[in-house]
């Protein structure tokens, strides 16, 4: 068996070698230094000389045949350095074409190379196939006399774990030769006789290319939002958390951190300041020295994850919190990732080892169970020394998917497996719940009793600053002393109560109530909760104010919602000028392509109501992050932001009230999202001409995808009725209006169009256009010209607003565009020089997040003519389909689902709408038989595009259903 080992590790070698010289080819600079490579192809081979015999002459046969095209290669290469025949002067001479011979013959020599490596792959296997244990333990023998570390052996031992349970000869050869080149580069050949020396660097290499994209994998793009918009700790209570003076109040917070094990628990109503109080421990000077008295001798790890039921999904549920924690533990300690993640981490490895693709289909489509067996594989491993504290704040704010126990799924498990570690444990935060009680979890602190102290001083400081307290003070100073104690008692440590109830006591006191009245009905009363304050204050609004507000609650939750697509990661906020101008009269807007007349003073007066409003007409539910000009105006720019991150859960509460408080008279339900739509036509009608392209591009896609979301949640046969119309309208004006921001762009300050400088290829002679090639591009759709180079393409495809409609899912607004102009419908379908439709809708772009074309929408056009055996750029439809379906989902491991921000589940929801698409296709007549290459140049037939990019992300049964129209391999 050692002799075969040292056989394969020779062969390999030579792989090695050949890959490299492929691996760094480029044939643009044509700098590849073939000849080195060559001399080192040549001394693997003499190696091989040695070890083989008459049974490896097959692979001999192979290797010659890659020797003779390196050599070829090699050849070439000095034919360039020695200038045989200048590519410039036969550029000059001849044009392109012999670059473009020389470039394809070279293109089918590597891929030659390419086929025969993969070829000497697979036969070395096939000669161990029988043997993969004795194999394995071969290696983990050798591993173990060499006595590697903990990391190598992890590295070793996940790999030859993946080849012992390869499910495909592609997998099994992937990890037998991965594992091959892992003994060579860390020296470990039979008998210390290595044909070629350990390299310590460039396994480095490949480790690091593995972790960079396995953390890519569980990453995903909000997941320190939450943390870094907390505001800093102020007031004596944050202050005293590392005092060792607090007793029973506090029991041992820094005694926890330098000796402590477990769950810590602190907990706080809501409006209590648990997360500034979290947030002020872990950053806190005095925290990582005290956890680092805990961790010595082990590296100390810090993880902390702020959950928050108004950001996206992931910020508040299960898959959220464990891939967030996982990538900061791993990140910082990446020799874990091998032990946490052996199967993922693996295929990621021996990709960036090999020149084979990963072995793995559907990396990234995280499960639950999956990344909570890696939890658990991460506090019990022993292999790498560690110590970790988790930070886990807000756990009451965990929202699970598929279940309705709540947060005590989450909670018991981090009680569980956190409890059972011995190099773990967790600091969390929650409000009071009855998961804590039921699983016997007893809070260290109370948050209420802690706060009482800033509770007492803020209201002292307030009421002494209201002129009716002072006086009725000084006539009744116990009944004054006791009002402060009883506010601070009632409170029970939540400052917005306080805060509330400071003014209420204003207002009695401007009515001509006693201090002793006012306390008497504080006795006699039961402290309401905070939703209760918000509907009492809700309720002291008029009919008209509640109409307004309700708008602005609702349309602030649909922009969050608007501006973290856009993102992607929840960025972005919702501005004063974005509601002020949505929340204008209904459907009040002047169509027309330029601006109206004094617009900035009339959107400024807009501003000024709704801010007068937010802060004095309805306040206590929304405000604004900034304050007014210094000339006394309101900033339009200024944020929008909600009074207390409880309000978003009161205004989800109560919806339903928000939904019939907000209806418009004469115009039915409210659309906050038709306000949003508004709102940014409307800006970019205002905004200076020489507004630049990507400011531009962020209000049209803001009033897109406004657009979407109204458009998906209209029933089909409401084309009619009078918001429908309205909608209509407005993206009609966000068209000619961008279009004439178009225009602009291309002119100077006098409106004249900028010349273009045209020079010869040898930059001798240079004219100007005078302006005509800046006048075609004004004459050319908006929609062609993005200010991101990954959303621009040739001008030849002809964009439209239509195109751009289907690229965000408009169902309702193309279907009446069709109607609108049946005449125009097959060239709309398919524009004599353009793409067709039905690509925009199954070949997705940047342009829009991945996710908005629903089969609906792909139905409509289906029904309209379009069809999957159109040919556009040289291919069907259909076959461009399944090129962008298996480079987006199998190739890259959908870094589309990754970038749109959303959980599993919701990527789940989506492809299996998207396997609902392909079948439809199928049943428009699309070739089942057909075929692409991928990007390794391998066939690969329709039916395993559909295989291998589903598999992961759909249900067996729907896999099975799509899978079932295709033939059999």
């Amino acid at each position: 068996m050692a002799e075969s080992l040292a056989a394969f590790s020779s062969v390999v070698a030579v792989a090695d070698v050949a890959t490299a010289a492929i691996r760094a080819y480029n044939r643009f600079s044509r700098t590849v230094d073939f000849i080195s490579y060559s001399e080192e192809f040549s001394d693997a081979l003499q190696y091989m000389e040695l070890v083989g015999n008459q049974q490896w002459k097959p692979l001999r046969h192979l290797v010659d045949e890659v020797w003779d095209d390196l050599d070829y290669l090699r050849v070439f290469a000095l034919w360039e350095q020695e200038k045989m025949f200048p590519i410039r002067m036969a550029v000059a001479i001849f044009g392109r074409t012999i670059l473009g011979q020389r470039g394809s013959r070279l293109e089918n020599v590597i891929k030659r190379v390419e086929d025969r490596l993969g070829q000497l792959s697979l036969a070395m296997t096939q000669r161990q196939s029988g043997n993969r244990e004795a194999f394995a333990n071969e290696i983990r023998t050798l591993s173990k006399q060499r006595n590697l570390g903990g990391y190598d052996m992890a590295v070793v031992e996940a790999l030859l774990a993946q080849y012992r349970n390869s499910q495909t000869t592609e997998e099994e050869a992937n990890y037998f030769t991965s594992s091959v080149q892992l003994v060579n580069r860390l020296g470990l050949q039979p008998g210390g006789n290595s044909h070629t020396p350990a390299d310590p660097a460039r396994e480095a290499a490949v480790r690091q290319e593995a972790d960079r994209g396995f953390l890519t994998l569980i990453s995903f793009p909000a997941m320190g939002r939450r943390q870094n918009g907390i505001e800093s700790a102020s007031g004596s209570s944050h202050g005293q958390v590392f005092e060792e003076s607090l007793g029973e109040l506090w029991p041992g917070l820094s005694q926890w951190l330098a000796m402590g094990s477990g769950l810590y628990l602190i907990q706080g109503n809501e409006g209590s300041g648990k997360s500034t109080m979290m947030s002020h421990i872990y950053t806190h000077l005095e925290t990582k020295p005290l956890l680092s008295e805990w961790a010595h001798p082990s590296p100390l790890v810090m993880a902390a994850f702020y959950l928050w039921r108004s950001g996206t999904r992931l910020e508040r549920s299960e898959e959220g919190i464990l891939r967030s924690l996982l990538h900061s533990v791993l990140s910082q300690l990446p020799q874990l990732m091998p032990v946490v993640f052996p199967k993922e981490w693996a295929a990621l490895y021996a990709a960036a080892s090999t020149y084979m693709a990963p072995a793995t289909p559907g990396l990234g489509a995280w499960k639950v169970d999956e990344l909570r067996s890696a939890f658990i594989r991460l506090l019990r491993q022993d292999r790498i020394p560690s110590k970790i504290f988790f930070l886990i704040d807000g756990l009451d704010e965990y929202i699970p998917e598929d279940n309705n126990r709540g947060p005590v799924v989450i909670i018991e498990f981090f009680r569980t497996e956190i409890g059972l570690s011995t190099h773990a444990k967790a600091l969390v935060s929650s409000r009071p719940l009855d998961a804590f009680v039921n699983l016997g979890l007893e809070p260290q602190v109370k948050l209420d009793e802690l706060n009482s102290g800033d509770i007492r001083t803020h209201v002292a400081t307030i009421l002494g600053g209201v002129r009716n307290f002072r006086l009725a003070k000084r006539a009744d100073q116990a009944s004054a002393d006791a009002l402060i104690e009883k506010l601070v008692q009632a409170s029970r440590g939540i400052f917005l109560w306080a805060v509330f109830r400071v003014n209420t006591i204003r207002e009695d006191l401007g009515r001509g109530k006693t201090l002793a009245i006012i306390l008497a009905e504080i006795d006699s009363q039961q402290r309401p909760s905070l939703q209760d304050l918000y509907r009492t204050l809700w309720y002291k609004l008029d009919e008209d104010l509640q109409r307004r507000a309700s708008q602005a609650a609702l349309t602030m939750s649909a922009g969050t919602d608007v501006l973290q697509r856009m993102a992607g990661d929840g960025g972005g906020d919702v501005r004063l000028v974005d509601l002020a101008l949505g929340l204008s009269d209904p459907l009040g807007f002047r169509p027309g392509i330029k601006p109206w007349p004094r617009c900035a003073v009339t959107i400024q007066l807009q501003c000024r109501r709704l801010a007068e409003e937010l802060t004095s007409a309805w306040p206590g539910f929304l405000t604004t992050a900034a304050s007014k000009h210094d000339g006394g105006e309101w900033n339009p720019s200024s944020v929008i932001e909600y009074c207390q991150r409880s309000v978003p859960e009161f205004f989800e509460l109560e919806s339903a009230m928000l939904q019939t408080a907000a209806k418009q008279p004469g115009l039915g339900d409210f659309s906050p999202y038709i306000a949003l739509l508004k709102s940014a036509v409307q800006q970019l009608k205002f905004v200076p001409p020489t507004t630049p392209l990507r400011q531009l591009w962020a209000f049209a896609t803001m009033a897109l995808l406004a657009a979407h979301a109204a458009d998906s949640r209209f029933p089909v046969r409401s084309v009619s009725s009078e918001v429908v119309r309205g909608y209509h309208v407005l993206l009609q004006e966000l068209d000619k209006t961008m279009q004439l921001h178009h225009d602009r762009l291309q002119r100077d300050r006098n409106g004249k169009y900028l010349g273009t400088r045209i020079q010869d290829p040898n930059g001798i002679v240079s004219i100007d256009d005078h302006g005509r090639d800046s006048k075609r591009i004004s004459q050319i759709h908006w929609s062609n010209f993005h200010f991101d180079p990954a959303c621009s393409h040739q001008r030849g495809r002809h964009d439209s607003f239509i195109s751009l409609a289907v690229q965000f899912g408009l169902r309702i607004y193309v279907a009446a565009q069709f109607e609108a102009r049946p005449r125009s419908r097959k060239t709309m379908l398919r524009p004599k020089r353009g793409r067709p439709l039905l690509d925009y809708a199954m070949v997705h772009t940047p342009v829009a997040p991945y996710g908005l074309v629903k089969s609906e929408l792909v139905k409509i056009l289906l029904d309209l003519g379009a069809s999957p055996n159109d040919k556009f750029e040289g291919k069907t439809l259909w076959e461009r389909a399944l090129q962008w379906q298996y480079s987006a989902f199998v190739e890259t491991h959908a870094d589309v689902v990754r970038a749109a921000g959303s959980t599993s589940e919701d990527a789940r929801r989506v492809a299996e709408d998207r396997a609902t698409t392909f079948k439809l296709l199928v049943e428009k007549g699309a070739n089942v038989k057909a075929s692409i290459v991928n990007s390794r140049r391998q066939t690969v037939s329709a039916r395993r595009v559909m295989d291998e990019s589903f598999t992961p992300w759909v249900r067996d049964e729907v896999r099975e259903e799509l899978l079932a129209l295709f033939p059999a391999v």
